[in-house]
């Protein structure tokens, strides 16, 4: 290309093929010193990801309990939430949620059940859940 551009100054004959060859040469040169064609070779260790892998585990526990607890239905993850993750009693929900003694203990169990068989039938789950005791018994069943 710069030798078309200044076709008016090159000269003919045995002189071109050297000048052609150091143009190349000169133009190689130049392209190889940008900035955007260097490479560092890296001599220390990496630094740390800026989300941190427990951070993700967890993150993906939480995607994970939020998925489990929309199949489980409103009313039954209510009293899962209240009873295993917030610690309340069964007398608390009963009366917060304005039902029955039974039926609190009735949903409970109904989202226990429902929590192994999701979990039997191939949820994936690659960390423990954050649900203490409940999370100890599904991966016990299993």
């Amino acid at each position: 290309m710069l030798a078309w551009q200044r076709h008016d100054r090159l000269a003919l004959g045995d002189q071109a093929r050297p000048w052609l060859y150091t143009v190349a040469l000169y133009m190689a040169s130049n392209h190889r010193k940008l900035a955007r064609h260097r490479v560092e070779d890296l001599t220390a260790d990496l630094p740390e990801p800026l989300v941190f892998p427990r951070m993700i585990q967890a993150m993906e526990a939480t995607r994970l309990l939020a998925r489990v607890l929309g199949k489980l239905g409103r009313k039954v993850a209510a009293v899962l939430i209240a009873y295993e993750i917030e610690g309340r009693s069964m007398v608390e929900i009963a009366r917060r949620l304005r039902i029955r003694l039974k039926t609190a203990y009735a949903r409970l169990h109904l989202a226990r059940e429902k929590l192994v068989s999701l979990a039997s039938n191939g949820l994936e789950c690659r960390h423990r859940l954050p649900l203490g005791s409940l999370g100890r018994r599904i991966l016990a069943s299993e």
